[in-house]
Order: C-alpha cells, then sequence, then structure tokens
C-alpha cells in the first residue's frame, strides 16, 4: 500500500502518532480493584486502537498513576485490548498468564510479550523480568 502511495512508513509516523493521540483524548482505561487497591487498567474502547495506544507515553503515565505506581507491565494480546498493572504486582504471573490466553481466544492477535513502562518510555522485558513473570 505505502508503494502505492510512493511513500515511506518513517514520513507516516509523525501524523500517525498524533492521530492516534487526538483519539486517545477520550479514550478511557478500567480499573480492577482488589480490597479497593487499583491492580489493574484495562483499555478496550472498541475503536481499533487500543494496542497502538501502547506508544502514547502520555497515556501510559495517565494509567500508572491511576495504578499508582512509577513502572508499567503492559500486554497487548490483541488488537482491541491494552493491559497494564504494577511491575511488582503480586499477580503478575497470573496477569502474564491471562495475556497468553487472550492472545489465543480473542479477535485480532497481536502479542502475548509483556513490555516494561517506566520514565516516559516503552520497552520489552528484560529475560530476568520474563522470568519473574513466569516466562
Amino acid at each position: 500500500m505505502l508503494a502505492r502511495w510512493n511513500i515511506d512508513a518513517a514520513s507516516l509516523e509523525a501524523p500517525a502518532l498524533v492521530n492516534l493521540a487526538a483519539a486517545s483524548k477520550k479514550a478511557n482505561f478500567r480499573l480492577a480493584l482488589a480490597d479497593d487497591v487499583p491492580v489493574l487498567a484495562l483499555v478496550a474502547t472498541g475503536d481499533n486502537y487500543d494496542a497502538a495506544r501502547l506508544m502514547l507515553p502520555y497515556y501510559l503515565t495517565q494509567i500508572a498513576e491511576a495504578l499508582k505506581t512509577d513502572s508499567l507491565t503492559l500486554a497487548i494480546p490483541t488488537r482491541d485490548l491494552l493491559m497494564a498493572w504494577p511491575a511488582d504486582s503480586k499477580a503478575r504471573q497470573d496477569l502474564a498468564e491471562e495475556v497468553r490466553k487472550q492472545m489465543r481466544t480473542g479477535a485480532y492477535a497481536r502479542t502475548d510479550e509483556l513490555f516494561r513502562f517506566e520514565r516516559g518510555a516503552v520497552r520489552p522485558l528484560t529475560v530476568a523480568e520474563r522470568a519473574d513473570h513466569g516466562r
């Protein structure tokens, strides 16, 4: 498609992120609570962009603030689901397994890879962090 448009992917990135940010201004996330403490955030707006929100640091910062943490573990098992939990969550292994389940059973599967968000940046988990999540 890009060849037909005579454009490269790099030149589309900036305007695509601007458009995603605009579409995300009203993209709410839901918090799951345990003993009145937020333990998980789910982004499932139905607008087809939930997994892409992994690329919006300001949006992830809002989730981290809601979960009262500086470091998140993130997952995008399907196009229409972004999952986030505190990196040190006691339920991290169960949540990592839920990511695999969602990827296997959900529509528009993406990845069961886990990511870390801290200090405004997203990166894949390290080998040690993956092991800490039962991977």
